[in-house]
């Protein structure tokens, strides 16, 4: 996963950093020094949430990466990982719906 998202994804939580890639993923946002309940990014992942962001960022402009390259990543990794404990080539690419050659070839990148 990109930096961003994996800093915000220790910080703020797994479902934080999906939420801010389906809201602003491949754009440019502002997080504020001081985050309000009702401020736009509090309101889409939670209060105490944004606050963590705003610890990490605040008072900066970041770049979200797109939803699908995250989602990508994510689906990767778990790949990665299941190769790893010991599945299939086979049973891996059959239960994420992509072939044989795709699994080696993210086997191949870790």
């Amino acid at each position: 996963m990109t930096t961003i998202i994996d800093e915000i994804k220790h910080k703020a939580g797994f479902p934080a950093a999906l939420e801010i890639t389906r809201a602003w993923g491949g754009q440019d946002i502002y997080i504020p020094a001081t985050v309000r309940e009702t401020h736009p990014l509090a309101m889409r992942i939670g209060f105490h949430a944004a606050q963590a962001i705003s610890k990490l960022y605040g008072g900066r402009k970041i770049t979200i990466p797109a939803e699908r390259n995250v989602l990508l990543q994510l689906r990767n990794q778990a790949i990665i990982s299941d190769i790893g404990n010991g599945a299939s080539f086979r049973k891996t690419a059959t239960r994420y719906g992509i072939s044989e050659r795709m699994v080696r070839k993210i086997w191949g990148k870790k």
